[in-house]
């Protein structure tokens, strides 16, 4: 992408909305639970914003960064560009944490988008994940 979509459309800040409405799991008591909010994986976050910002994720997908998945033959993807730039960005993004899950003895990673089923397209690196603070 030659454009600085990043910017021009606001993804940091759409991004963190939808981090920001990931609920925090509650304990039997009905305080937060300990571990605070939880992550999500870029698949997760991909599929969050084309559901609340189409018209964004529409220009992505029209500039060759659809949601992707496994056995698409797709080679650039919205998850994988999300990952991307919140990873070169972390250490500017104030409030937001990156982490990764281990692949060890990890099969498949499948999300759920309607009525479609997308699986994560590849096991041999860790899949990046990121939550609010």
């Amino acid at each position: 992408m030659t454009k600085n979509y990043w910017q021009e459309l606001k993804v940091e800040e759409k991004i963190r909305e939808i981090l920001g409405e990931v609920e925090i799991r509650k304990k039997g008591d009905g305080s937060p639970h300990h571990f605070g909010r939880p992550y999500m994986t870029c698949y997760q976050i991909a599929i969050k914003f084309r559901e609340k910002f189409p018209n964004e994720f529409k220009i992505f997908n029209d500039n060759g960064f659809p949601i992707g998945g496994k056995g698409t033959n797709q080679h650039n993807s919205f998850p994988q560009y999300i990952a991307l730039q919140l990873s070169k960005k972390i250490d500017d993004l104030g409030g937001i944490e990156g982490r990764f899950l281990s692949h060890e003895s990890l099969e498949t990673l499948r999300y759920k988008d309607n009525n479609e089923l997308i699986e994560f397209s590849g096991t041999n690196y860790e899949p990046s994940i990121f939550r609010l603070k």
